[in-house]
């Protein structure tokens, strides 16, 4: 793309919204693990790997509000739980 041309600015706008998907933050992790596995009658011997690579992207808008439902709930089954300890 040569910035002098026409319409340059609106198609980089563009772009970088569908990138970011909206307005939202994004964020991403890397996500490695390693399982290693062991015999039984020789725990000594490594028998075999299984390896796991990945990349994990979430909004940090979407993380915040998981992050107070998940609050949230913790409080009302605190609640319920009080309740019926004061029942017996």
């Amino acid at each position: 793309m040569n910035i002098t041309d026409k319409n340059v600015c609106a198609e980089i706008v563009d772009k970088i919204k569908e990138i970011r998907g909206g307005n939202r933050l994004m964020a991403s992790n890397d996500v490695n693990l390693a399982f290693r596995f062991y015999r039984r009658d020789n725990p000594d011997k490594q028998c075999g790997v299984m390896k796991i690579n990945g990349v994990f992207d979430f909004s940090l808008l979407d993380a915040g509000i998981a992050l107070g439902t998940a609050a949230l709930m913790l409080h009302i089954l605190g609640g319920i739980a009080r309740v019926l300890r004061k029942l017996r």
